[in-house]
């Protein structure tokens, strides 16, 4: 389970914030700049399900940097909620070279 909540959490950052944790297999090294368009193209492509993360690493040579990840907050909701939820935060370092853009498209409702 941990396994796959690191993936998701590493696919998640790449979705919507144009941050991918990945850099060579071999070495310490991490990916210096994912904002070409041949990587957002491939973003775009994790969105619609027309690519794996898997495959996106695969074919650039790359593997996960689940080193960047640390574990921050657990979240249920209160049994009394209509809908429960059991969701887990991770916080990441920012890889030199990388900038964090908000490319998820989701907009939160105006208070008021």
């Amino acid at each position: 389970m941990a396994r796959e909540l690191v993936c998701a959490a590493i696919r998640e950052t790449f979705e919507e914030a144009g941050v991918l944790l990945a850099g060579d297999p071999e070495g310490g090294s991490v990916v210096p700049d994912v904002s070409g368009d041949d990587w957002e193209e491939q973003r775009q492509a994790l969105l619609t399900r027309e690519l794996s993360l898997s495959e996106l690493l695969a074919g650039r040579g790359l593997a996960l940097r689940s080193d960047l990840l640390r574990p921050f907050a657990h979240w249920i909701t209160p049994p009394v909620e209509p809908r429960r939820y059991d969701t887990k935060f991770f916080v990441a370092a920012l890889p030199v070279g990388q900038e964090a853009r908000d490319v998820s498209g989701r907009r939160t409702r105006p208070r008021g």
